[in-house]
């Protein structure tokens, strides 16, 4: 049996999962730049969580990758794909 899907939600998920896409995308390449070079972010000495840059390069090439994936596995209408980006909204 075949669904009827609204031109809207059609659009509005297209335009999420290419979103998606390219704010993952964007996370990995500053993980990536945090990995690859330690000086390229400022470090100030009070802030919240005690990570030195290579963790938090790390933690956004991760999360840019969950992210990116999610954003293709949202164009099969993946579950999954929809809690994540719910869930790495700011």
């Amino acid at each position: 049996m075949s669904q009827q899907r609204s031109g809207a939600a059609v659009g509005w998920t297209t335009f999420a999962g290419i979103m998606m896409i390219l704010i993952g995308v964007f996370h990995a390449i500053a993980g990536l730049s945090g990995i690859i070079k330690d000086n390229f972010y400022a470090v100030l000495p009070n802030y919240v969580l005690k990570f030195d840059v290579t963790t938090w390069g790390w933690i956004h090439l991760i999360g840019g990758i969950v992210v990116v994936l999610a954003g293709f596995s949202l164009f099969s209408g993946a579950v999954w794909a929809r809690t994540v980006g719910v869930a790495s909204r700011p």
